[in-house]
Formats: C-alpha cells, sequence, structure tokens
C-alpha cells in the first residue's frame, strides 16, 4: 500500500490572539511565589475537558448540543470554578488542550482576577482549532508572545481516513531568558477505537515533535501535551524519553524520570488505576527546578482523583490532573 506523506507548516494569523483586558481586582499568588529564584519560569499544562461554550456551531459533542443542562449559566460557573483553581496556581504559563474557540479563550480571561494586577496579568493569548475545528489547545503569557507557527501530519492512504487531529502549535514566548522560549503544544489521538489501530497516529504525532525539535537545533524549549500515552509507553534513558523520527532517536527530558520527582502518581484515572499521559519534554539548556502533578484543591475529590465536569449536574472541573513545572535557563554546559 503506498503512502503519502505530507508535513504542512503554516503562519497561524487568523488564529492569533492578543488579549489585554483588565479588571479591578488583585490576587496573591501561590505556585509562582514558592520561592524560585529570579529567570525562572512557571508553566501549568492542563487538559480541561471538552471546554465548549454555549454557542451551538454544530461541531459540539452531542451531549452538549440540545439540552437544557447545558446553558449560560452552568458555562459561568464552570468558567468561575477554573479562574479559582488558576489564580491558585498562579503560573506565567497555563497550556490549555480540549478548549472550544477563541471566545472561551476571552471569557476565561475576563473572569480572572489577577487582570488587574499588571505583575500578574495574562496579556497575551494564541489558541488553534483541530483540524476540524472541534476543540483546540491554547496558551495564556504574562510574557509576550512573539510568534506562532502551526505543524500538522497529513497521512493518506487508500481506503483509510486520517481522523480529527490536532496541530503541533510552536509559539517564541519573550521571557527573561537570552533568547525566546521556544513553548510547543498538542494533544495526540485518543485510544478509542482502539489502542493498537490509533498507535499509527500517537506515531506520527511522536515523530512531528521529534522532526521540529531536531530542525530548529534549539534546546531553549518546553514541550506540554496530553499524549494520550503513558510514561511506561516510551522509549526511555535515565532521566530522558526517547522519541523516534524516521529512525532516529532524540532525547528530551522528561521531570517524570528525575528522582526528585519520580513519586508522582498520574494525572488520568482511568479503570481505576493511575496514567501519567500529560507530559513535559524540555530541552537540554532548561533546568528543571520544580515539577509536580496539583493534586490539591478544589479539582480533586478526597482521595486526590480529578473532579470530573458532568454536564448532568454542571459540576466539577476536568477529568484531568494538571501539571505544572518551573524551569531557569542553563549559564553554560556545565550546569
Amino acid at each position: 500500500m503506498k503512502k503519502d506523506t505530507k508535513l504542512f507548516k503554516m503562519l497561524a494569523f487568523s488564529f492569533v490572539l492578543v488579549l489585554f483586558f483588565a479588571s479591578c481586582h488583585n490576587l496573591s499568588s501561590s505556585f509562582a511565589g514558592r520561592g524560585y529564584r529570579q529567570g525562572s519560569l512557571s508553566i501549568t499544562s492542563w487538559n480541561i475537558q471538552t471546554f465548549f461554550d454555549t454557542q451551538t456551531s454544530g461541531r459540539e459533542y452531542s451531549d452538549f448540543i440540545g439540552t437544557k443542562l447545558w446553558n449560560d449559566a452552568v458555562y459561568v460557573k464552570r468558567l468561575e470554578r477554573l479562574c479559582q483553581t488558576m489564580e491558585a496556581l498562579s503560573s506565567d504559563l497555563f497550556i490549555f488542550q480540549e478548549i472550544e474557540n477563541e471566545a472561551v479563550l476571552v471569557d476565561i480571561v475576563n473572569y480572572l482576577k489577577t487582570q488587574g494586577n499588571p505583575a500578574l496579568a495574562y496579556s497575551h493569548a494564541v489558541f488553534i482549532p483541530s483540524r476540524d475545528d472541534v476543540l483546540g489547545c491554547a496558551i495564556l503569557s504574562r510574557y509576550p508572545i512573539i510568534s506562532c507557527t502551526t505543524h500538522q501530519i497529513d497521512y493518506r492512504f487508500e481506503g483509510k481516513k486520517q481522523p480529527d487531529t490536532r496541530p503541533l502549535m510552536e509559539v517564541l514566548v519573550q521571557a527573561h531568558f537570552s533568547k525566546p522560549l521556544r513553548v510547543y503544544t498538542s494533544h495526540w489521538k485518543s485510544k478509542s477505537g482502539g489502542a493498537e489501530q490509533s498507535e499509527f497516529w500517537r506515531d506520527a504525532q511522536e515523530a512531528l515533535i521529534a522532526r521540529r525539535i531536531r530542525e530548529t537545533g534549539d534546546q531553549l524549549y518546553v514541550f506540554a501535551a496530553d499524549c494520550n500515552r503513558d510514561l511506561s509507553e516510551f522509549a526511555q534513558d535515565g532521566q530522558y524519553i526517547v522519541l523516534d523520527t524516521e529512525g532516529q532517536r532524540l532525547k528530551t527530558q522528561s521531570p517524570y524520570l528525575f528522582d526528585a520527582f519520580a513519586d508522582e502518581d498520574g494525572t488520568y484515572f482511568f479503570q481505576k488505576e493511575w496514567n501519567k499521559i500529560d507530559h513535559f519534554f524540555i530541552g537540554e539548556a532548561l533546568h528543571i527546578l520544580s515539577f509536580c502533578i496539583e493534586r490539591k484543591g478544589l479539582h480533586v475529590d478526597k482521595d486526590g482523583i480529578p473532579y470530573r465536569f458532568s454536564i448532568w449536574n454542571g459540576q466539577g472541573y476536568s477529568d484531568h490532573l494538571p501539571i505544572s513545572c518551573v524551569v531557569s535557563e542553563k549559564m553554560n554546559k556545565n550546569d
């Protein structure tokens, strides 16, 4: 069977959204104020589970269409719960998976009380939809986002249709490092329809990020994503995950594999088992000062299990736990 493989890269100008909203509120931070030295950057990545608004486009999941259970009041309450968690974490960058559109991003910003404090406000944001425009990824940043590019896989087979796939988003963030930080995010194909049957698409998305890291030659990067692939399913070498692209191997730092963070259970609880499917891959030019799975707060139950959102009662947050890290730039190769 002949395979025609193409990699598309395009500037995402039509989806770049820079936000400058403000409100008259103040906030005391928690995560950003945990005592890390100046020059560090805190990042939280979170799959926020089917975060639709209430404007029906016809592309929503069926549970959200034609029901009185999903309405403006329930949506606002969900926004408020998300923003309360964000305010408690107070990371410099928030990276979201499963957000419907840029309008939801605007609503999140408008409900954040941090916007009245210039030191804590999120003044820069970008959203990129999935290929079929259902649920995409977004980044909120306290630092300027100076560019955004997306990269998409396009595999074509006889008699086989490519599923909806989210692109790889790549942004440059002008933080306080010697050059812009390269931040990647994506949301890899789920295992619905069978783990083995869908593995090809996750392999393709793994190859895409590995290829892009190799192309740039830039080790000042953070990749944050829901990979729908447990840590145990990746090749490993010490503190590194080993990515594969076209037969070439590429090492990238994984906080899960550092002894200091090895006791973290998982981010997704499925069939009474924890899975580490939400990941940071971190370039060699960065120190990992801190890493944790955020399992304290109202977004978890008494056992630390994610308090998933349920449309039937309008309660909950997400079926994933957020992950957070703090990074700083290495000053030389021996750091």
